[in-house]
C-alpha cells in the first residue's frame, strides 16, 4: 500500500494507529483493576507504546522518505515473527516462561538474521540472547515477584 504522491508505504501510519488503539484498549481495560500492582505495568507499557506510535506518525509526515528500499522476504519474516510469538505464548503454560522464551528468541534470531552467519555471530548472538532472556526471567520472577508459568511438562 503506497501513497502515490511520494511513493511511501502508508502502512506505517496505519499500523501506528492500530497500536495506539491497542494502547487505548489496554488503558480502558485496566480501569477496572483495583490493585495498583496489577495496572501500573500494563498502563506504563501502553503509554510508551502510544507515545512511540504518535512519534512514528509525526516522523512519517515530516521526514521525507528515502529512495524505495527493497525488503525481499521481509513480509515472510514479519509473519514468522508473529507466528513465533504466538507459538511461544501458546506453549508457555506447558513448557514454562523460561524455555518458551529461549526457544522464541532462538527462532526470532534465525528469522531476523539478514547478514551472513560468522563464527563470532554464531557464538555471541545466542549467548547474549540467552543472557537477556535469563535476565528478564530473573527480573520478573525474583525482583518484581511476577508469578511466571513454570509449565506442566517440567514441574507445574
Amino acid at each position: 500500500m503506497t501513497n502515490e504522491a511520494n511513493g511511501r508505504s502508508i502502512s506505517t501510519p496505519i499500523m501506528a494507529a492500530i497500536f495506539i488503539g491497542i494502547a487505548v484498549i489496554v488503558f480502558w481495560d485496566t480501569t477496572s483493576y483495583t490493585d495498583a500492582d496489577s495496572y501500573v505495568f500494563p498502563r506504563a507499557i501502553a503509554l510508551v507504546m502510544a507515545c512511540l506510535a504518535v512519534l512514528l506518525i509525526i516522523r512519517w509526515f515530516l521526514v521525507p522518505s528515502p529512495e524505495e528500499v527493497s525488503f525481499e522476504g521481509a513480509n515472510l519474516r514479519r509473519l514468522g515473527l508473529v507466528l513465533v510469538m504466538l507459538g511461544a505464548t501458546i506453549a508457555m503454560p506447558w513448557i514454562g516462561f523460561l524455555l518458551s522464551g529461549l526457544i522464541a528468541f532462538g527462532a526470532i534470531l534465525v528469522l531476523a538474521m539478514y547478514d551472513p552467519w560468522t563464527p563470532m555471530r554464531l557464538i555471541v548472538y545466542p549467548l547474549s540472547g540467552a543472557g537477556v532472556v535469563l535476565a528478564f526471567y530473573f527480573l520478573f520472577s525474583n525482583v518484581l515477584q511476577v508469578p511466571l508459568p513454570v509449565g506442566t511438562v517440567f514441574g507445574g
